[in-house]
């Protein structure tokens, strides 16, 4: 089974943003033969023709707006991913799961759990 790429959704919103190759190649960090193989393989991948070229610029097809309003909410997805992705490894969001002896309930867990929620709010 195809499975697309990371990098082709951002191919996508580069040629969607520039209009260029050489700018696209600039945003994605690469070289224009780079970028425009990357293109190619995203193309292939959608079987349709993404861009047409128009007095030297790149301009996208129906299809490609298509994609790109469904890339564009994917990306955005990741992002959401990678910032909770670091809120969990800085102990800024999570939950936990406390299991105590009777004894020990009264006592130490309310002032425990107090003490934890003021240096971890948000968990």
């Amino acid at each position: 089974m195809r499975r697309i790429k990371l990098r082709h959704l951002d191919t996508l919103a580069a040629f969607m943003k520039t209009g260029s190759v050489t700018e696209a190649a600039l945003v994605l960090h690469t070289t224009q033969p780079n970028a425009s193989k990357s293109l190619k393989q995203l193309e292939d991948f959608a079987g349709v023709r993404l861009f047409e070229r128009s007095a030297g610029r790149l301009r996208p097809t129906p299809e490609a707006e298509l994609l790109f309003s469904h890339a564009a909410r994917l990306m955005d997805e990741l992002t959401v991913f990678e910032n909770l992705s670091l809120d969990l490894t800085a102990m800024t969001q999570g939950y936990v799961n406390i299991g105590i002896l009777s004894a020990f309930s009264t006592a130490l867990i309310p002032m425990a759990i107090e003490r934890f929620n003021d240096l971890y709010p948000g968990i």
